[in-house]
C-alpha cells in the first residue's frame, strides 16, 4: 500500500491521540440497523502479543514496522 500511494503521491495520513477510538466507535456504529451501539471500552494491547501476531500473519512480507 506504502508504495502505491508513493506511486500516486497521496501522503500517508498520521492518526493522533483518540483517531482510532473515534474510528472504531464509528465503524462499530454504522454496522448497527439503528445506528445505535452499546458501549464498548477497549483494554490497552500488549505489544508483545502484538509482535507475535504480526510475525504469526506474516505482516512484515507487506508492512514495515519502522
Amino acid at each position: 500500500m506504502a508504495r502505491i500511494m508513493g506511486s500516486e503521491k497521496v501522503e500517508r495520513p498520521r492518526l493522533e491521540s483518540k483517531d482510532i477510538s473515534d474510528i472504531l466507535a464509528y465503524l462499530r456504529w454504522m454496522g448497527t440497523a439503528s445506528g445505535t451501539a452499546p458501549r464498548e471500552y477497549l483494554v490497552p494491547g500488549d505489544p508483545n502479543r502484538g509482535r507475535r501476531i504480526f510475525e504469526a500473519k506474516g505482516c512484515q512480507s507487506c508492512h514495515a514496522v519502522t
